[in-house]
């Protein structure tokens, strides 16, 4: 439950450390922890050091002097996304498919979700699904970064999705160039056809007028002969 509702990182952390048999538990929808964390939204970090508020960032009531709003100090604490927190207790679950077929890092990029939310963690913890493409449709991870998320892809984690399997852009552009050499071989191939048999036609054509033509020419020299006699 701690993985998917809005819950404090610290929790998360207690729950995992007093049930790590969880990790690797499913529900009764046959989804782990970290397939739920995964699809989950990103939350913001709660921030319960005892430094968020202080008297002195306080609205005080006029009558009677008791504070009635509380202002949020401005702080750059950050702690580990939840997607990190499993991770780190199970590292072997970023292997595990979902009932769906698709792996860990599949979910979290199709949820927008970014390098420091979990998917660098996911891809450190088992970097061959970074060749695997998604069961659904058929991208592999940096093409669903690039096709997803906040923004139409973050390009932080596009780079770096693309940096760590460049061999699958190279297959991809030479996929892509083979599938262009192809389609103009068969358009040649279609041309030369067209052209032969419009050559074919046309000297079928001709060889039909010149038949209807001969039978006329023929005819008139006996009559241009007899003309002749006659005179």
């Amino acid at each position: 439950a701690s993985s998917y509702v809005n819950c404090p990182r610290c929790v998360v952390r207690m729950a995992m450390v007093l049930f790590p048999e969880q990790l690797l538990m499913r529900d009764e929808g046959g989804f782990l922890p970290i397939h739920i964390a995964a699809a989950a939204p990103v939350y913001a970090v709660h921030d319960l050091r005892g430094e968020g508020f202080s008297m002195e960032d306080a609205i005080l009531d006029e009558e009677t002097g008791m504070p009635i709003i509380r202002k949020l100090k401005e702080t750059k604490y950050t702690e580990p996304s939840v997607i990190d927190i499993l991770l780190s207790g199970e590292a072997s679950a970023a292997r595990e498919r979902d009932p769906n077929g698709q792996l860990p890092l599949h979910i979290a990029i199709m949820r927008g979700k970014t390098l420091d939310e979990g998917v660098k963690a996911l891809a450190d913890a088992y970097p061959e699904a970074l060749t695997m493409p998604d069961k659904h449709t058929n991208l592999y991870p940096f093409m669903l970064a690039a096709s997803v998320g906040r923004g139409r892809g973050d390009c932080s984690t596009i780079y770096e999705m693309v940096r760590a399997a460049p061999d699958l852009v190279k297959m991809a552009l030479d996929g892509a160039r083979d599938h262009s050499s192809s389609s103009v071989s068969s358009s040649g191939e279609r041309i030369d056809h067209h052209r032969s048999s419009r050559s074919s036609n046309e000297r079928s054509d001709f060889l039909e007028k010149s038949s209807d033509c001969d039978s006329p020419c023929l005819d008139q020299k006996p009559r241009a002969k007899e003309s002749k006699e006659d005179l």
